[in-house]
């Protein structure tokens, strides 16, 4: 099966998934990208994707760069849509051939959903689409909610999400690496309000008497506040450099992480990270990567916006070593069995043959089943789980 993917630049979420998808096709995958990777990324210590990856075309170097892509969706069986310029999606849907579009939640805001954007959603992909094989992957815990409201996709919403690589530790080194006094919370996220950096320093404020210290990585526009505030705190440090060698450093080593996200964070890969280096989770019920939490199996989810909750699980993790633990050895057998990039390539080939050949999703649970529609309400309901 010949498949095309159009997206602006293959990135660390989307590489392992990319990577299995190119092994289960026999090598028969391209990956249009329509823009250079980004520089950050490259700052950050990533290598440039671009030029390692046999199956990257460079649009963005192409005279006509839609023509070119409109050559690729015509030789190929199956079309992949990601984040870049609709002219892409609409030539894919032009093409007739079976359409994968992923997407985060779309009401980013998580309080407001504007009647003229349902009203343009069940246009563009409700009326629009209602008789063609186009199928949505649902990246975030919302977006098959958000897209329910328009009625967009109806029976071809599945479950997804964005994936960071696995790497294979040793299970028992890495809980002695964790074995720290005072307990150490890590925080890495851009310094920006969509993270809710400033909930780290409430949080702290409130946990002076507690054996534990924070510490948060990221940099942005709110670092020089942050610092300030910090300075006189004796349990946070906020430390600006969000470099690959030093947040996965810091995590190999962290007990718990905590991620305090608003709506606006529409997946959040770095939870990918956290689980895979075993650490203990505590998770705003706005993030998109949520799902991966379950009912508290996985981690500990609070409610977002409720910092009693918040600091109920924090000292709780902190109080409870035994807790700590096997929340991080259940994240980091969940991040190595279910929630990773090379299962969702396998299982996103394994329902493009389905659907091709008219038959259902062959998994009923977990990665691109049928997605589930879960509201606020129901994450909150999951955040009040006793584990």
């Amino acid at each position: 099966m010949k498949i095309t993917a159009f997206a602006n630049f293959l990135d660390p979420q989307t590489l392992p998934m990319y990577d299995a998808l190119d092994e289960q096709s026999s090598h028969q995958l391209i990956f249009a990208a329509t823009e250079p990777m980004e520089e950050e990324l490259l700052q950050k210590g990533y290598p440039d994707y671009h030029a390692q990856k046999p199956y990257v075309i460079k649009l963005y170097e192409e005279s006509d760069p839609l023509a070119k892509a409109a050559e690729l969706a015509a030789e190929s069986d199956v079309l992949i849509y990601g984040h870049c310029p609709a002219d892409y999606f609409n030539l894919a849907v032009k093409s007739g051939k079976p359409v994968f579009r992923l997407s985060q939640h779309i009401y980013r805001d998580g309080k407001t959903y504007p009647l003229k954007w349902k009203a343009s959603y069940f246009v563009k992909h409700t009326l629009a689409l209602i008789r063609k094989p186009v199928y949505l992957l649902c990246l975030g815990t919302y977006t098959a909610y958000d897209f329910s409201l328009s009625d967009s996709y109806a029976g071809k919403r599945f479950e997804f999400g964005e994936f960071t690589e696995v790497i294979d530790y040793d299970p028992e080194e890495l809980q002695k690496a964790k074995q720290t006094d005072p307990v150490t919370v890590v925080w890495a996220n851009p310094l920006h309000p969509w993270y809710e950096p400033d909930t780290v320093i409430e949080l702290a404020k409130e946990l002076t008497e507690l054996p534990v210290k924070f510490t948060m990585y990221g940099q942005g526009e709110l670092a020089g506040q942050l610092r300030q505030k910090a300075e006189s705190l004796p349990n946070l440090q906020v430390i600006e450099d969000d470099s690959l060698e030093t947040v996965d450093h810091a995590l190999k080593h962290a007990d718990i992480f905590l991620t305090t996200s608003s709506y606006n964070d529409g997946w959040g890969s770095i939870l990918n990270r956290a689980m895979n280096r075993a650490c203990a989770c505590v998770v705003s019920t706005a993030v998109g990567a949520s799902k991966m939490i379950g009912r508290n199996e996985t981690g500990l989810l609070y409610e977002y916006g409720n910092s009693e909750d918040l600091k109920a699980k924090v000292m709780r993790l902190v109080e409870d070593s035994g807790l700590r633990r096997s929340l991080g050895e259940a994240a980091y057998t969940a991040n190595r069995e279910v929630w990773n990039g090379t299962e969702a390539g396998n299982r996103l080939y394994a329902l493009m043959e389905a659907l091709s050949e008219g038959k259902p999703s062959p998994f009923a649970e977990g990665l691109c089943s049928p997605a589930q529609i879960v509201t606020k309400a129901e994450m909150k309901q999951r955040a009040e789980t006793v584990r």
